[in-house]
């Protein structure tokens, strides 16, 4: 009897022993809900379809994008390095382009100024502050109803995989 005792003070010991690290790294796949804040991250990212602004910009179909800042620092948002990619209803993945300016320089120099500052990429994510901003598709995309939109950050290191609830 002594020895299962001391047997498990030594194992209850050994188990109280182990090392947690409360700030351990964030895995590298983030998931979460659209509009909702992301675990280990304090932002959220939303985005909704709205057909009318299909013919915005030509051959593409625009889908904004709303983020929110909770954290306190500031979010780099890369135009070069960060990727968006939007997996359709029936599972179909279409890659968006963050920057018509360096992808369609002459698609972009075609719109004019106030559009260009609305679909423009932001620099910054600021702190307590949301900003909101078009990804492109192709014309071809079908976005109704979307299921994901998938947002690698070269600045966080980080993909975060929103999920859309309808």
């Amino acid at each position: 009897m002594k020895k299962i005792t001391l047997l498990l003070v030594v194992l209850a010991l050994q188990i109280s022993c182990v090392a947690v690290n409360p700030k351990a790294a964030p895995p590298k796949k983030i998931h979460g809900k659209a509009g909702r804040p992301l675990p280990y991250f304090s932002l959220t990212i939303d985005s909704n379809y709205e057909p009318q602004l299909d013919h915005v910009v030509k051959g593409y179909k625009l889908l904004p994008v709303v983020m929110k800042n909770f954290a306190l620092k500031a979010v780099p948002m890369d135009l070069k390095n960060d990727r968006w990619v939007v997996v359709g209803e029936k599972g179909q993945t279409y890659k968006a382009l963050n920057s018509l300016k360096l992808k369609d320089p002459v698609a972009w120099r075609k719109l004019p100024e106030d559009v260009k500052n609305l679909i423009d990429y932001p620099e910054i994510l600021p702190i307590e502050y949301s900003v909101t901003f078009d990804i492109l598709l192709p014309s071809n995309a079908k976005l109704d109803y979307f299921r994901e939109l998938r947002f690698y950050s070269s600045a966080l290191g980080r993909e975060f995989v929103i999920e859309k609830e309808y």
